[in-house]
């Protein structure tokens, strides 16, 4: 078996995106794939004292009655809403249930080649503030094309991604993008996208689907995740797609930072 927890080098992303990265505690952070609540419950502990709420999104009612347990067991329960539902479904309901509060990071971790619709909503329902940290984990295993191309085509976001390791398997590389949202002055771009993301769409939606619900859940082995992910960074830099990126190094103690 195999928990996939944004954790190690993704969980000091993580933390930054609710500290370092911001010039006032945020108020607001609306998660996309709550899972088991690891996330959830990392990023209420940050912003919980200082009034923050976390809003959390899952399909998979299991799921969410492990999270709300898990996040009760941290102590952090009133601080975060868990919805359960599709995305599609939940955005429209996103500006009551967050009583009218934008969110100032947006974490999706969803299934990548949704990200951008996904986004689309968000913008439509005016639920970014106007420095919100649109984030997302996975856009390299097993990828978000879409999503990439728009955020590096877009006036309105300033894109990196920080190149990690991904969690419990050192060699696969994947990326977390962080772009800040910047709409003042910036016309809202259409997204429009080269054919060949398509293909890549594809592909990063096939391999996701054979680890996840096939003959044996899991049956995508380190090794072919290691090689689809440098083959799926080749295929971004084929495309076009070559954002800024940042590194998570380590320092003498052991102890992990971003490098931003």
């Amino acid at each position: 078996g195999w928990l996939k927890i944004a954790g190690d080098e993704k969980g000091v992303v993580l933390d930054d995106l609710v500290g370092a990265l911001q010039a006032a505690p945020p108020k607001l952070v609306i998660e996309f794939g709550c899972y088991i609540g690891y996330s959830a419950t990392r990023f209420a502990r940050k912003i919980r004292r200082h009034g923050g709420r976390v809003v959390s999104v899952e399909v998979d009612p299991v799921h969410v009655c492990i999270a709300r347990s898990m996040l009760e067991f941290a102590g952090v329960a009133d601080a975060v809403t868990i919805y359960c539902g599709y995305s599609e479904e939940a955005i429209p309901h996103l500006p009551k249930l967050c009583r009218g509060v934008k969110a100032d990071v947006i974490f999706m971790d969803q299934r990548g080649t949704r990200f951008h619709i996904d986004l689309e909503l968000l913008e439509d329902h005016d639920m970014l503030s106007d420095t919100c940290l649109v984030t997302a984990d996975n856009v390299l295993k097993p990828g978000a094309p879409h999503f990439l191309w728009h955020l590096q085509s877009s006036p309105q976001y300033d894109l990196a991604v920080v190149s990690l390791k991904e969690f419990a398997a050192e060699r696969i590389e994947d990326w977390i993008v962080v772009a800040r949202y910047q709409p003042h002055g910036h016309p809202r771009a259409l997204m429009e996208f080269p054919d060949c993301l398509s293909e890549l769409a594809f592909k990063t939606d096939r391999v996701r689907q054979q680890s996840c619900a096939g003959a044996s859940p899991g049956q995508v082995g380190e090794d072919d995740w290691a090689c689809h992910s440098q083959e799926l960074r080749r295929s971004y830099a084929a495309a076009g797609i070559l954002p800024r990126e940042v590194n998570v190094e380590r320092r003498e103690d052991g102890s992990v930072f971003v490098a931003w």
